[in-house]
């Protein structure tokens, strides 16, 4: 893609649900990389009706720790399948544990493309690596705070 002739506007990388982000985000800031394209955000999509399940299971937990607290954005997705209390809890643990976060809700992961793009430099997802000590969670089964 960056060899083409064509200018191209945006890339929008859909990672699988297992991917971990910064792992993905270091590729836009490698010096080889830096001055031809440029990370604009990480989104994290989230399922309204899955998610507390996802954080008490072991097996996926340290993952969505790690996918929502490297985000500049949560899609609060599948928003017609649960009921409204389920959609608040959700909401309040991701605000409680990053309170700046942009949270979208959607049906079928539906946001328009200009909330997707343009909004976050190379730059940022720097500071966001050095920043980002994990999000904070109120239980220990003995793993280390995620990275992300």
């Amino acid at each position: 893609m960056l060899a083409a002739d064509n200018e191209i506007d945006a890339i929008v990388l859909e990672a699988s649900g297992v991917a971990e982000p910064l792992s993905i985000a270091r590729t836009f800031v490698d010096a080889s990389y830096r001055n031809r394209i440029r990370l604009d955000g990480i989104i994290a999509v989230v399922d309204a009706e899955q998610l507390p399940a996802q954080v008490q299971d072991p097996v996926t937990s340290e993952l969505v720790y790690s996918q929502i607290g490297c985000s500049d954005l949560v899609i609060l997705n599948k928003v017609d399948v649960a009921d409204r209390r389920r959609i608040d809890e959700v909401r309040d643990f991701v605000t409680e544990r990053l309170p700046t976060i942009r949270i979208i809700e959607a049906v079928q992961a539906d946001v328009p493309l200009s909330v997707i793009v343009g909004s976050r430099t190379a730059n940022d997802i720097v500071g966001a690596e050095v920043e980002a000590g994990g999000v904070e969670h109120d239980h220990d089964h003995g793993h280390q705070q995620p990275v992300g």
